[in-house]
């Protein structure tokens, strides 16, 4: 009885295949793997291997010859080009939304361009009309990040459900720069074209209306 061990492929999803050791001359195998341990670089020894397998059987065949650092690599690339790819359609949809949060944001501002200025001609500071305006973008956005934060989590668990590859967690830094991002474009959206509004002459923004 030995503890488990990851004998055919990396355990992505926490699974350990089942196994068992049977006698190499009760099961015949296509193929046998040693595994080496050396105190130095281990591709330096390549043709010390090769020459003790020939002493013992000089028609044995030696193939796939590797460190385990490049077998290990090996196992990763294909994970590594699907998080790879994953992370970019992410990023993209991350900056899309920052993007569509900022135009609708900055669409409702400038509908509300006559009322800063009635506020702007009764006596308002500039910095009080952007500040309420800048606040009330960043409260619409707190309900949208609450109400799509448990869509989003759905989604997440959805995904891999289907995918059925492995278990891949969202760690909280990547998840508070999401929110972090987002939270900026709504603050943006919504500072910028208010302070450009109430930079303008009231009577101006009432005369365009």
């Amino acid at each position: 009885m030995v503890g488990n061990i990851a004998q055919g492929r990396l355990p992505f999803d926490g699974l350990v295949e089942p196994g068992v050791y049977l006698p190499a001359h009760q099961h015949a195998a296509r193929s046998f793997a040693l595994a080496l341990r050396t105190s130095g670089d281990p591709r330096a020894l390549a043709a010390d291997v090769r020459a003790a397998v020939r002493t013992v059987d000089p028609d044995q065949p030696i193939a796939n010859l590797r460190t385990l650092e490049s077998h290990i690599n090996a196992e990763l690339a294909a994970p590594r080009l699907l998080i790879t790819f994953m992370g970019i359609l992410a990023t993209l949809a991350v900056v899309l939304s920052a993007m569509g949060l900022y135009g609708v944001m900055a669409y409702g501002v400038a509908q509300e361009r006559r009322e800063i200025g009635i506020r702007m001609a009764m006596g308002a500071r500039a910095g009080q009309v952007v500040g309420m305006v800048t606040r009330k973008g960043l409260a619409l956005t707190g309900v949208g990040l609450v109400l799509g934060a448990p869509l989003a989590l759905v989604l997440h668990r959805a995904a891999l459900s289907a995918l059925d590859l492995f278990d891949l967690e969202v760690g909280l830094t990547f998840t508070l720069a999401a929110v972090a991002l987002l939270v900026s474009a709504a603050a943006l959206a919504s500072y910028l074209p208010a302070r450009k509004a109430a930079g303008v002459h009231p009577a101006r923004v009432l005369s365009l209306e």
